[in-house]
């Protein structure tokens, strides 16, 4: 007797042999599927197919270098940006609760009042940009 969803199209997990990327540089159709699955079965986009553009770095909507001074620096988005840091420990608050999302910095989607704290030991602060949308 053979397993009826091991043999579908959307195979939830792929085999441990499949290569992630495929040969043009993208995900592979079965880690493809795998990804589409988790992305679906854990509520999808938290932005609403209707939000439009919220990133708009035209005209007007300069990057602002923050230039941290003490550890932890925190700061809180003033409108919907994007955060990007050189380094560092990255908390994200949205919800009243603090959650580590990176041990080495990043780029973070903020949404208006998000805050960032981020946090550095050693050498000296990492650069932290703020790029506002417009």
């Amino acid at each position: 007797m053979t397993n009826p969803i091991q043999h579908q199209l959307y195979q939830p997990f792929p085999k441990l042999d499949s290569p992630l990327v495929g040969a043009n540089g993208q995900p592979s159709i079965p880690w493809y599927y795998l990804l589409l699955a988790l992305w679906q079965r854990t509520g999808g986009s938290s932005v609403p197919a209707t939000a439009g553009i919220i990133f708009d770095i035209s005209a007007g909507a300069t990057e602002s270098v923050l230039g941290p001074v003490n550890s932890p620096f925190t700061f809180t988005a003033p409108l919907v940006g994007f955060l990007t840091s050189a380094g560092g420990k990255i908390e994200l608050n949205r919800s009243g609760t603090w959650r580590e999302v990176s041990l080495v910095g990043g780029s973070f989607w903020l949404m208006a009042g998000d805050s960032v704290r981020v946090s550095w030991f050693g050498q000296g602060p990492p650069e932290v940009i703020w790029w506002p949308s417009k």
